[in-house]
């Protein structure tokens, strides 16, 4: 067996590199890409930029029967949001990199504050960005920090909102030091 390198020559591979260059067989779920359920009109609306229901694109074998609905953790979220940004991403190969940053927000938000806040800042940004194409997907929306994180701020604990970060408490105030005056007072 023979592999062809970057240049023009050609090197002969031993018999343990032939084993090697043989492509593996890869787990079969790897070779369908996040989405391939989707409708084409559907996948269309995303590279449209068209505002879509994240909970919508997950398949229904995933929703389980009893406990929580689509939608209510952020596992559920981050799944929907891989389907969503792995179709968009298709058509939109830059956008790759903010689609990260963005998901890595959320869950900062999520880890940081809780609750549903980061649920309704992103349906709140996804439907910016869909009345705004050029809206930067890479940073935070600091309208709607304010509108959804903001007022939560004061209610998470400060060691929480460090995240584990140890900060040197303050040194105490140096002591007052009297004037030689005041001293000899106090001493007669």
């Amino acid at each position: 067996m023979f592999i062809k390198s970057n240049s023009t020559r050609v090197y002969p591979l031993s018999k343990g590199d032939a084993a090697a260059a043989e492509p593996a067989t890869p787990y079969v779920g790897l070779r369908r890409p996040l989405g391939y359920k989707l409708a084409k009109a559907t996948k269309e609306r995303i590279w449209r930029g068209e505002f879509i229901d994240l909970f919508s694109l997950l398949h229904t074998e995933l929703a389980p029967e009893h406990g929580p609905r689509p939608g209510d953790t952020l596992d559920q979220w981050v799944s929907a949001f891989l389907v969503y940004a792995s179709v968009l991403c298709e058509k939109h190969p830059a956008r790759c990199g903010a689609m990260f940053k963005y998901l890595d927000t959320i869950r900062k938000l999520h880890a940081t504050y809780g609750g549903t806040s980061w649920m309704n800042y992103d349906e709140d940004f996804r439907r910016r960005a869909a009345k705004n194409p050029s809206l930067p997907w890479g940073d935070v929306d600091l309208d709607l920090w304010m509108k959804w994180m903001a007022p939560l701020k004061s209610l998470v604990p400060r060691r929480l909102r460090g995240e584990g970060e140890t900060q040197p408490s303050p040194a105490p105030p140096p002591p007052t030091a009297q004037s030689p005056k005041k001293e000899e007072k106090s001493q007669v």
